[in-house]
């Protein structure tokens, strides 16, 4: 299901980019301007990220068809756990 929404969104993007610059215009701090790749699309800088099940769900297989969608779609299958994970290994840290 989630593999489907990445598809959802990339052809969502295909036809309402402006519609999500104007979103992005609008939350963006008053009077600074927007990095480039907020006002152009530009797909080759585009990256999905699927967060399906937990650690104890992902097999070998699992790996496998995660490793190759991120090599050949872009597409970053994690599960909730490293997700937690890399959320608590960056609280207090200096970060963007």
């Amino acid at each position: 299901k989630g593999l489907k929404q990445v598809d959802d969104w990339d052809r969502w993007l295909d036809g309402h980019y402006s519609s999500l610059k104007e979103t992005f215009n609008k939350y963006k701090k008053y009077g600074e301007s927007l990095p480039e790749e907020f006002i152009t699309m530009d797909k080759s800088r585009l990256h999905f990220c699927v967060i399906a099940g937990r650690r104890d769900n992902f097999k070998d297989e699992t790996y496998r068809i995660s490793r190759k969608k991120l090599n050949t779609e872009k597409i970053l299958i994690l599960h909730y756990d490293h997700l937690m994970d890399a959320a608590r290994n960056t609280i207090g840290s200096a970060t963007y």
